[in-house]
Order: C-alpha cells, then structure tokens, then sequence
C-alpha cells in the first residue's frame, strides 16, 4: 500500500488518539492537530489525503475549516460530530445529503470505528 496520509483535527485528544490507533494499524500515516489553525498548517506543509474534522472546536469551528481547506484543495473530508440527531426526527427522516463542502458526516465516537473501518479506502478510490 502506498503511504496515505490521513489528517484528524479534534481538540479532545482521547478521540484524536483512538481514531489514530485504528488507523495506524490499518497502515494509514497520521497527522493530528488539535484544532483548525494547526490543521491548515499541517494541509499546507504535508501532502494530506483525506481529512477526518470535528465539527464542534473552540476558535474556528470544522465548518469554517471546510471552507477554508476548499478554496485551496479538493482533498476529501469526512466531518465528525458528538451531537446527536433530534429524537422526534429519528422515526420519519429522510436520508439527508452531506453540506455542501463536506464528503461525509459521521456521528462520534460512536460510529469511529465504523468511519475508519471503511471510510479511508472509500475515499481515496475517488
């Protein structure tokens, strides 16, 4: 396998390191910032790619970050969030699409392992 870098930008660095371990040994190299200005750093300094971003950080927030990773490049992001869906929404919700300048979006940590499990080699097929 090629290296294949993959960024992960969450300020709680337990999640940063699980989402790492799983990756690692899954053969990916890993970048970890633990907030967007250090991400954006790292995106123009190494060759990044796939992104996985939180959505809710201090300072500038995943969305934000997005916007930003996109005026310059079309590298993949997957965007993580802990919040979860309204309950009354739950039973008759349509399957709604990813925003606008994200990939994907998967709830966490939930769903970490399911998101590193099949989401990198998906992605990066593109």
């Amino acid at each position: 396998m090629p290296d294949i870098n993959i960024l992960v930008v969450d300020d709680e660095k337990e999640i940063a390191d699980l989402i790492e371990i799983y990756l690692v040994s899954d053969g990916y190299k890993v970048f970890k910032a633990e907030n967007a200005a250090k991400g954006l750093e790292i995106i123009s300094k190494e060759e990044v790619h796939l992104v996985l971003l939180d959505i809710m950080m201090p300072g500038m927030n995943g969305l934000e970050m997005c916007k930003k990773i996109r005026e310059t490049n079309n590298i993949p992001i997957i965007m993580l969030s802990a919040k979860k869906p309204h309950p009354h929404r739950k039973r008759n919700r349509k399957r709604k699409r990813p925003r606008r300048n994200q990939n994907s979006r998967s709830q966490r940590p939930k769903r970490i392992r399911q998101t590193t499990a099949c989401s990198p080699s998906f992605w990066l097929r593109r």
